[in-house]
């Protein structure tokens, strides 16, 4: 197989809902579509945003193992929760306001939410407790 080097530019999250920080990572593929398919598998790599993948283009090896280097040196991608994010120097000028999410009704989803919770208390009433009272503590 001929194998090419590929860089694909990907929304990266664990910055809130509606953020994203983009990041460029280096990979070894036979294809464009196979590179962007392996980065959106990525950790930190926002998989649920169809737009996940911002650009992909082929590259040098010698930009390849820059790329790799850079990364190595990027601390966002080695950190393993919200305090060590927060310690890093200019993290909050990386972070970039998706308006794509704006689209998204969230009331839909509050509502999905709703009637769970509804459907929860309703069979929890059949047993025969009052729905008022279960947040009455004294």
């Amino acid at each position: 197989m001929n194998e090419k080097y590929y860089c694909v530019i990907a929304k990266c999250g664990h910055v809130g809902k509606k953020n994203y920080i983009p990041i460029a990572f280096a990979v070894k593929s036979t294809s464009l579509k196979e590179a962007a398919k392996l980065v959106r598998r990525f950790p930190r790599v926002k998989h649920h945003d169809k737009n996940a993948i911002i650009s992909c283009k082929e590259i040098t090896l010698e930009s390849f193992n820059e790329l790799l280097e850079i990364n190595k040196r990027d601390p966002y991608l080695h950190c393993s929760n919200r305090q060590e994010q927060k310690m890093i120097s200019g993290f909050e000028e990386r972070v970039i306001y998706d308006r794509n999410t704006d689209e998204i009704d969230y009331e839909i989803k509050e509502s999905a939410r709703n009637y769970k919770i509804r459907k929860y208390y309703d069979r929890w009433d059949s047993f025969g407790a009052n729905k008022q009272s279960l947040f009455i503590y004294e």
